[in-house]
């Protein structure tokens, strides 16, 4: 999102809006989202995404009318998801970031739906809108904004209000912001469910067992304003949500040509043959060229020519190619990162790794570990295999709120999961 599409940054403080009547609990508990905000990660894990100060995140208006993405015209319409599972083909226009929490008429607006591939900027997204509210810069209709990783299993367990306000060492101030969010229906507050198709499904079907999907359907806290990320593979447990008086359908839709662009040119800097040659091996690459709409493809694939061009591989040229030497490289680092001399003696693939050594004993767990993934549609794991360390293939994820001790696992990239499991089962008998 350009500049000129991020609301009222441009506010001075002395003319943003301020709540006195506001209850003090209500001020000390946004003192505090605000200190966990202002401590929290705005970068995906190991930088392998734009940060979110840069004029990268694009959204869309889904207007309910479907169209034959063979014979629209809309240029902005075609700007859109890719893969079996991710596409929307409707008519879409694009939504300034000031606009997000708005309707044309005078409808209260409830429940705000962001949809977007892996490694899109959907997370991004929410944790910018918890860096401008922290910041003052926007969203001051707000007392309260609070955002709930919806993998944390304990969101997921909530029963009632005081599970979605976490706020560690203060328990009779806690039970006093219950009370009164309680006693507001949840009037100012903006809650933030990241992750929905990351929610365990059996509580996606059953809405009347999970708190968290009673405030999304209205049957809880009614008058709160709802924001929840999703990939559209999950929409089939939002859609019954939908309200057309009440709903907005929001894509991030990802890169544009220009984007592309400008991000290669941010990576490589002053290197001008560098950029060059990238440019021209994207335009011979039409497949790797495809995937350059999404950020976080965009750093791996950036990342990936950077290491075989200075180490005078072979680049590659298909997408197995990429990821065969993407997971080279994070191992390769992790390794050295470790003070393992394999780090510069690994060969050209995994499979080539002895199957007698300590590495390629955890590479086969960890490609179990996604192979049982891929079976049971689990991308998020709350442990890694036994006598394994994560390689640089898997991230972990700590609970954003002190109090919630949980760690989870994931992945880097959902295509590294299909890649672990496919690398799994070549290494199986053949029997």
């Amino acid at each position: 999102m350009s500049p000129s599409h991020v609301g009222d940054l441009t506010t001075p403080p002395s003319k943003r809006p301020c709540y006195p009547s506001s209850p003090p609990v209500l001020l000390h508990y946004a003192e505090y989202l605000r200190s966990v905000y202002a401590n929290a990660p705005l970068t995906y894990p190991d930088k392998l995404s734009p940060e979110v100060n840069t004029p990268y995140i694009k959204l869309a208006l889904v207007k309910g009318t479907k169209v034959n993405n063979l014979q629209d015209a809309n240029e902005f319409t075609h700007l859109t998801l890719e893969g079996d599972l991710d596409l929307i083909f409707q008519h879409k226009e694009e939504i300034p970031m000031d606009k997000v929490f708005t309707l044309d008429n005078d409808s209260k607006l409830h429940l705000v739906i962001v949809e977007g591939a892996p490694g899109i900027g959907k997370s991004t997204f929410v944790l910018e809108l918890c860096r401008q509210w922290l910041k003052m810069l926007s969203l001051q209709p707000f007392s309260l904004v609070v955002l709930l990783k919806l993998r944390d299993k304990e969101i997921g367990l909530a029963e009632g209000v005081g599970d979605l306000l976490p706020w560690e060492d203060h328990p009779t101030d806690h039970a006093t912001l219950v009370e009164e969010v309680r006693k507001r229906h949840g009037k100012g507050v903006l809650f933030l469910f990241d992750g929905f198709d990351e929610f365990p499904v059996h509580l996606r079907q059953t809405p009347s067992a999970s708190y968290v999907m009673k405030v999304l359907n209205g049957k809880a806290l009614p008058h709160a304003t709802v924001l929840v990320t999703s990939r559209p593979s999950a929409r089939l447990h939002l859609q019954p949500l939908m309200r057309s008086d009440s709903t907005k359908l929001i894509e991030v839709v990802g890169f544009g040509e220009e984007q592309i662009q400008q991000f290669a040119a941010n990576v490589f800097g002053s290197e001008s043959k560098t950029l060059a040659r990238f440019d021209d091996y994207l335009h011979v690459n039409p497949v790797i060229r495809s995937m350059m709409y999404n950020p976080l493809n965009c750093s791996i694939i950036t990342e990936v020519f950077s290491e075989t061009w200075r180490s005078k591989k072979r680049v590659p040229h298909t997408q197995t190619q990429l990821y065969t030497e993407m997971a080279l490289w994070r191992l390769s680092r992790y390794l050295s990162g470790v003070g393992d001399p394999l780090a510069t003696a690994l060969p050209d693939t995994l499979s080539d790794i002895p199957n007698d050594s300590p590495l390629y004993k955890q590479l086969f767990e960890i490609g179990k570990l996604a192979y049982e993934g891929k079976q049971n549609s689990t991308i998020i794991f709350e442990r890694i295999p036994e006598n394994c360390t994560d390689l640089g293939l898997l991230i972990e994820h700590q609970a954003l709120y002190r109090r919630k001790k949980s760690i989870t696992f994931n992945f880097f990239h959902l295509t590294m999961q299909e890649y672990m499991s496919a690398f799994y089962i070549a290494q199986l008998p053949a029997s």
